[in-house]
């Protein structure tokens, strides 16, 4: 999916946890025909998007105060924001009752407070324009909890809400959120253990139509902040290959 934006000078997106995964993916092809800047907390992961013409920026999203000035340079440089992709986003995998009080707070801060807090940024006039569309990565796990994540499951039903809750608040800006399912990413196969091959086998055969891809993520995140999705706000669009049925 190209050519959804026509005016390539118009625009500054802003993808916040491109080192890897759905947000690397998404800066790439976004930068074909928009200007784009990515956020990560790896700097040297972010030199490789460089070479595509992407500005970037090693900025830790739980570190609220450098992320704040970060953003706001980004705008005194590059005009109001017109797209933002929030990808950042950890998990932990192992029963509740060994989770300790750490855990639970670094996956909130990353999953939640984190998407949060930068909507509260995009509030603000200066920040963004009246048409800036925000899309989150969230996940299934919202409203398929499983042993073993019941934290990560949390963390991501409450961007349901928070979609909601700022498109009645700051309409005529759109928020919306992708939910794919399961996903071969680098988080993902730090579980290796978990994630064998039979356990991805016997998933795809499960799912209607299949794992989902990244680039089926990325093609669902370009439709949303579209002018072709132009009448969807508050809304979470599940791209799972009907794993979740």
């Amino acid at each position: 999916m190209t050519n959804l934006i026509n005016h390539k000078n118009d625009t500054n997106v802003l993808v916040i946890g491109a080192s890897s995964g759905i947000g690397f993916s998404v800066a790439k092809t976004l930068s074909n025909y928009m200007n784009v800047t990515a956020f990560a907390r790896r700097e040297e992961r972010l030199k490789i998007l460089n070479e595509f013409g992407i500005q970037t920026k090693s900025v830790d999203v739980n570190d609220h105060i450098k992320f704040k000035e970060s953003v706001e340079e980004l705008v005194t440089n590059n005009g109001k924001i017109t797209h933002a992709i929030y990808c950042s986003g950890i998990q932990k995998i192992k029963p509740l009752r060994s989770f300790i009080y750490e855990d639970i707070q670094q996956i909130f801060q990353t999953n939640l407070i984190g998407p949060t807090f930068f909507g509260s940024l995009m509030a603000s006039k200066k920040i963004s324009t009246k048409e800036s569309v925000y899309c989150i990565v969230s996940s299934i796990a919202a409203n398929k909890p499983e042993p073993g994540i019941v934290p990560y499951s949390v963390s991501k039903a409450g961007l349901d809400t928070l979609i909601k809750g700022m498109a009645l608040e700051l309409a005529p800006r759109r928020f919306v959120a992708v939910a794919p399912g399961w996903l071969s990413t680098e988080m993902t196969k730090e579980y290796s253990h978990i994630f064998n091959e039979e356990y991805v086998e016997k998933l795809d055969k499960k799912t209607p139509l299949g794992i989902v891809n990244i680039s089926s993520i990325v093609n669902s995140i370009e439709f949303l902040i579209s002018n072709n999705a132009k009448h969807i706000t508050g809304q979470t669009l599940i791209v799972d290959g009907g794993s979740s049925l």
